[in-house]
């Protein structure tokens, strides 16, 4: 069973390697998580809010919709972490941008990242 200390820590991460791929709110924004809840219809989402007016933006990273439930989010939030340092560690390395000709579906990708 997921914990909200458990999703709470996952999104740390999350957000950590987005910034460290370069992917920051604009100034004056920060970080955060929607947390929902099935009963009531709310989706836990990723946003950024103003920190002037306290408004919520939609991210927009991958999508920001992570699921309906604590665990949906926790994995969504660890796809995303595992694409996010896949493409760092392509980064790192030298590696040339897979173009979509190369590949036929999602884990030809993969391979095609490593030649």
């Amino acid at each position: 069973m997921i914990t909200t200390e458990m999703l709470n820590n996952r999104f740390k991460y999350f957000t950590a390697a987005c910034e460290q791929a370069g992917i920051i709110p604009t100034a004056g924004k920060r970080w955060g998580l929607d947390h929902g809840s099935k009963t009531y219809g709310r989706a836990y989402r990723i946003f950024w809010i103003d920190e002037k007016t306290g408004g919520h933006h939609s991210a927009g990273i991958m999508g920001d919709f992570l699921g309906m439930t604590k665990s949906e989010a926790y994995e969504a939030l660890g796809q995303r972490m595992t694409t996010l340092w896949a493409v760092l560690n392509a980064q790192a390395v030298g590696c040339e941008p897979v173009k979509p000709a190369d590949y036929l579906d999602g884990l030809e990708a993969g391979r095609n990242v490593a030649r």
